[in-house]
């Protein structure tokens, strides 16, 4: 198991808020644990966030599926989005193998059902399919998908010249001419 997803996940276990709603439509009550992931905002912004990262690209969200993970410890589900990606620019990493390929990059977010309960990541937007962004990746200890390094901070929105994080809490937005200019001056491809 990913270290840094299993630190991710141990800490949005802990920080689980636990409430009973009912499902509209649905004739009794489930149990909703909230599942809240833990926002990584650096210190050092962008440069510490591309540093930590193995990879980093610009890609395009070509299709997701909505899955979850158990987590061994505690035995909740986390729920995940698997988010097909095309790579457009490398901005870090092998640029030879990455460039132009698809790529399944795992996000927490969503809801998952598991045994009468409903685990529902709440304030991750998911990532959107068509948009393009700034993804800043690792590579995943149990399979052969990628998943964001730096939680909720580590993917940026790139849309009408912007460069939006996912989360509003993460690190501050500006522009996609200043994001990409950044990274490409970080000289690590």
């Amino acid at each position: 198991m990913n270290t840094n997803r299993y630190a991710i996940a141990v800490f949005a276990t802990l920080l689980a808020s636990v409430s009973v709603a009912t499902i509209a439509g649905q004739s009794q009550s489930k149990e909703i644990r909230t599942v809240e992931v833990d926002d990584v905002v650096p210190a050092g912004g962008v440069p510490e966030l591309f540093k930590a990262a193995q990879i980093v690209v610009r890609g395009r969200v070509l299709g997701s599926r909505q899955t979850a993970w158990k987590h061994p410890a505690v035995s909740e589900v986390i729920p995940q989005i698997e988010h097909r990606i095309r790579i457009v620019e490398v901005f870090k990493g092998d640029a030879g193998q990455l460039q132009g390929k698809e790529v399944t990059v795992e996000q927490e977010a969503g809801e998952a059902e598991n045994a009468g309960r409903i685990y529902r990541v709440e304030g991750v937007k998911a990532l959107q399919t068509g948009e393009v962004y700034v993804l800043f990746l690792e590579k995943s200890a149990d399979s052969d998908s990628y998943v964001l390094k730096g939680g909720t901070s580590a993917a940026y929105l790139l849309s009408n010249g912007r460069a939006t994080p996912q989360k509003r809490s993460a690190l501050q937005a500006g522009t996609e001419a200043e994001l990409i200019r950044l990274l490409r001056s970080s000289g690590a491809r």
